[in-house]
């Protein structure tokens, strides 16, 4: 379903999805962060459609994907939490052809297998609101607006955050979930 990205094949793999959906959609191309995570994630025929790029939140705005754009740092769930626990999702992205394929789906069910494996209570994101909109009512996925719409000048940007504890009580609990992970 997923593969960290380790070789220069993958790496060459996981820019050529992410920068193609990116320049789509005219969103930023930033370079990597020194301490990210980045995988590979196939549709449900195995194919490689999609990536995710995780980060360990840091308030550091020089050191922060998303900071200088929202203060996460000033939210409560922030302050009370052990920043070890908290990671940023960048680079989320499914190619053109993936789509519908469940790509998606699958990049949803990693997030809460990579949560439980390391112990990550919230993932923060600044994410498009259509697919904000698309992950919370399609799949079901428990996503929360961090805080207002924010409007650059070429795209709207909404920040949001998933609680990964009360994401995994959900999994658990009931089996007719789309993002169930067995």
């Amino acid at each position: 379903m997923f593969s960290q990205v380790i070789t220069d094949v993958q790496l060459d793999m996981f820019n050529g999805i992410w920068k193609e959906s990116f320049s789509e959609n005219k969103y930023e191309l930033e370079d990597y962060q020194w301490n990210s995570k980045r995988y590979l994630i196939n549709n449900r025929l195995g194919e490689i459609k999609g990536t995710v790029e995780l980060i360990p939140y840091t308030m550091d705005k020089q050191k922060s994907t998303i900071e200088d754009f929202f203060s996460f740092s000033s939210l409560e769930m922030t302050k009370k939490t052990p920043l070890c626990s908290i990671y940023e999702i960048d680079k989320l992205s499914v190619s053109k052809e993936g789509r519908k394929e469940g790509t998606l789906e699958n990049i949803l069910k990693f997030l809460i297998e990579f949560a439980i494996k390391n112990e990550v209570l919230y993932y923060y994101a600044l994410i498009n609101p259509l697919l904000f909109r698309a992950i919370k009512v399609v799949y079901g996925f428990p996503v929360e607006k961090a805080g207002k719409l924010i409007k650059t000048t070429d795209y709207p940007i909404q920040p949001m955050y998933i609680n990964m504890k009360k994401t995994i009580e959900l999994d658990k609990q009931t089996s007719t979930t789309s993002f169930r992970t067995t």
